[in-house]
């Protein structure tokens, strides 16, 4: 076989890997040379690297470093062309390093050029003299050595940035969840990645057809994505669409796909594209959608919350301040008793609605705490019957109670709270019921950890659709706009139940048709406690309160210290007033005697109550009352910032005969 034949048959080869081919050549050349040491190197500035080599005794390693001025190969890219020579020492070269250090004698090597840049060198050598001057044809054999060897790297060089650059489209494409397709109008034959395949659920081996692809989409989508595909073979215009898909294993899926036609001679040949499975973006753009709707329908239940809680707070005011302008002059006590009367129901109201609006604004910020104590779960029933059993009278209506409760079970609860499930649930009833019964029933059952409370409140009233009962426990809302114009309220009530059901482990339910009346029913459960002494009372009870008691009022609202000098007069307690803080450190200070006991407003001018009680608190030289903070503001962070300030207890406004003779008790 000729020379060129064999060179021909190792770089034809495709079966033979980069490297194998180059040893080859390698090989090739030694026999061809008739020498001991092939040698294919890179050229990094000064730097000369062994990339290839093959020697007699495997003396030298691949990736062995020389400076490249003491190689032969210095003169071989000085020459830029092929360079031999059969006896270095006979020579000019007989001083060179090379032969120097490495006693080489003979040498044939040439450049390798790679993308139009000289990449290094293809060299052969001996310690051996070649006897033989080498030939011109071996000159040129030794340059197309070189040049071979340079479009072997070169291609190498390109697969493996092609290599690499599909790795890291792949590992996008997963990623991303993005895969390819194409589609050859030509030979109608359709192309799917692996990402693909992936994304349609179906094996590696799967080879889908146009129909077959098609099919994983409803025949809408289906219909979507063919006419974009017509369009695009008619206008020649990319396109894309976002459709939902069924995977071969049933999964719903959202893809977004976009293809782009290719056209020769003015007709579409192909289309190329990419599908991406968008489904944790099509599900988070539409949680978003619905996030947006709904606090875009609360703004709007609030503001109308707004509008409604500003007409039914006028409502009692303007009742109270009615009732208060109509007394002035007037002498017949029974009609100043009657005037009193409805004023102070109009202000029983306004202290109810601002109480629903505190407590659900407790709610809602996760700041509602139960205070559990020893309580009778069957005197607390008794007191809610005892105290709407006149208010059904007066409207017409029998009130029925059935209480399966023993009256020796004490638990351990928030009775206030227990309460006021209960009279939400009564004044509901009451409000929408016109003629007919209410019936509240309970029933206490005792188990090993605790007792449930399970209770119903049955009325013959308007009743409520379906409709109105799927939003009955939604804050803001009521059964609909004509009853918020007839009934009035602010639509918290129930929403005050259901939470507070939640708060005590428990839930509420309701069964209603228009006409037939409704039924509420809860279940809490509470936990067991021990029995109390307990004493019926009336208000206002002084037993236990020294009459002689040295009371400083601080509260810088007029009316504020009004109400209390009148609540502390019918208790037989006199006191003195300031308007703020400094006025009442002043008091404490100078007064002879001291003070016994300091009711202080937290939120005045010139100095508030944190800072005075700070003043008090800190002189040693003068007698220390006790300090209760009396302020409008009763969430646990204003009351543990009273405590913290120096005070010793706290009542929140508005203020009651109970709370007062509480505080000063044993004082």
């Amino acid at each position: 076989m000729s020379t060129l034949a064999r060179l021909h048959q190792i770089t034809s080869d495709q079966q033979l890997s980069f490297f194998e081919k180059v040893h080859r050549l390698m090989r090739f050349g030694l026999d061809e040379f008739a020498l001991d040491i092939a040698i294919v190197s890179r050229i990094d500035g000064k730097d000369y690297i062994v990339e290839h080599v093959i020697t007699p005794d495997d003396s030298l390693a691949v990736g062995t470093h020389f400076n490249l001025g003491e190689t032969y190969c210095t003169h071989t890219l000085h020459a830029k062309s092929a360079l031999a020579f059969e006896q270095a020492g006979n020579s000019d070269i007989a001083t060179h390093p090379c032969y120097i250090n490495f006693q080489l004698e003979s040498y044939i090597g040439a450049p390798i050029e790679v993308a139009g840049r000289v990449y290094g060198t293809i060299n052969f050598s001996s310690p051996n003299i070649h006897h033989q001057a080498f030939t011109r044809e071996q000159l040129d054999y030794v340059t197309l050595l070189g040049q071979w060897i340079g479009i072997e790297i070169a291609r190498y060089q390109d697969i493996q940035a092609l290599r690499l650059q599909h790795q890291s489209l792949k590992a996008m494409s997963e990623l991303a969840l993005i895969g390819a397709w194409e589609v050859d109008l030509v030979r109608d034959s359709l192309y799917w990645s692996k990402q693909t395949k992936v994304i349609h659920g179906v094996a590696d081996d799967f080879q889908p057809t146009l129909s077959e692809a098609l099919s994983f989409y409803v025949p809408t989508e289906r219909d979507k994505i063919e006419q974009h595909i017509n369009h695009a073979i008619a206008e020649h215009q990319p396109w894309s669409c976002e459709v939902a898909l069924t995977a071969r294993d049933g999964q719903q899926k959202w893809v977004a796909i976009k293809g782009k036609p290719e056209c020769e001679q003015g007709q579409c040949v192909r289309i190329n594209g990419a599908i991406q499975d968008i489904t944790d973006i099509v599900n988070t753009r539409q949680a978003l959608a619905q996030q947006r709707e709904q606090a875009e329908h609360l703004l709007s239940t609030r503001s109308a919350f707004l509008a409604k809680i500003s007409h039914e707070l006028r409502t009692p005011i303007n009742g109270i301040n009615g009732m208060l302008l109509a007394m002035q002059g007037e002498e017949d006590l029974q009609v100043i008793s009657q005037r009193v009367e409805l004023a102070l129901s109009g202000a029983d109201t306004l202290v109810r609605l601002v109480n629903d609006v505190l407590d659900y604004s407790k709610i809602d910020a996760g700041q509602m705490h139960l205070e559990h104590q020893d309580l009778n779960v069957g005197l607390l029933l008794n007191d809610v019957i005892s105290v709407y059993q006149p208010l059904c009278a007066q409207k017409g209506i029998t009130l029925n109670h059935q209480f399966d409760v023993s009256n020796e079970a004490w638990v351990k609860a928030d009775g206030m709270r227990i309460k006021q499930i209960l009279t939400n649930l009564l004044s509901n009833a009451l409000k929408f019921t016109h003629q007919g019964s209410i019936t509240l029933s309970a029933q206490l059952v005792e188990s090993n950890t605790g007792y449930t409370l399970k209770a119903q409140v049955v009325d013959t009233g308007v009743g409520m659709n379906e409709q109105v009962q799927k939003a009955l426990f939604t804050p803001f809302t009521q059964g609909g706009s004509h009853i918020a114009r007839e009934f009035g309220g602010t639509g918290l009530g129930l929403s005050i139940v259901y939470e507070l059901c939640r708060l005590m482990d428990g839930h509420v339910e309701v069964e209603s048709e228009p006409d037939q009346g409704s039924q509420f029913a809860f279940t809490i459960k509470l936990a067991k406690g021990e029995p109390i002494a307990t004493q019926l009372r009336s208000l206002p009870d002084t037993q236990g309160i020294n009459p002689g008691l040295r009371i400083l009022v601080v509260d810088d609202n007029q009316m504020n210290r009004v109400v209390m000098k009148a609540l502390l007069g019918k208790l037989g307690l006199n006191a003195d007033f300031a308007e703020h803080g400094e006025q009442a450190v002043e008091l404490v200070g100078n007064t002879q005697d001291g003070y016994d006991v300091v009711f202080m407003d937290c939120v005045m001018p010139v100095l508030d109550g944190f800072g005075a009680t700070a003043q008090i608190r800190g002189n040693a030289d003068i007698k220390q009352p006790h300090i209760i903070a009396l302020t409008a503001n009763i969430s646990e962070l204003d009351k543990k910032r009273c405590l913290e300030a120096g005070m010793d207890s706290f009542i929140g406004k508005p203020v009651g005969f109970t709370q007062i003779t509480d505080a000063l008790h044993g004082r």
